[in-house]
């Protein structure tokens, strides 16, 4: 079930960057922004990419991935669930771009 939540939610971001007529902050959060939307998590811009900045940086410093979850969910107030996708969005479509 994680796998395709997180295939539909790259889907969504990837058409996201190849369509945007806008510009927001930049790809990396047009992507992350456009994946979010599309599951309809319950999150705010800012907070979305404090957590996606929090998950990337974790990430590349050797946290586990359930460790890194638990405290988006934490800062973020998403359930375990979502929180859990987040950090599968944010190293796959969020991190690379930023």
């Amino acid at each position: 079930m994680f796998t395709i939540r997180l295939l539909t939610a790259t889907a969504f971001a990837a058409g996201a960057l190849c369509t945007a007529a806008t510009a927001s902050a930049s790809p990396a959060t047009d992507a992350l922004f456009a994946a979010l939307n599309g599951l309809g998590y319950p999150i705010t811009p800012q907070d979305a990419v404090m957590a996606g900045d929090l998950a990337c940086d974790s990430s590349t410093s050797g946290l586990a991935r359930d460790l890194i979850a638990s405290e988006v969910a934490e800062k973020t107030g998403l359930d375990p669930a979502q929180s859990s996708t987040f950090v599968g969005i944010a190293i796959a479509v969020y991190c690379p771009l930023r």
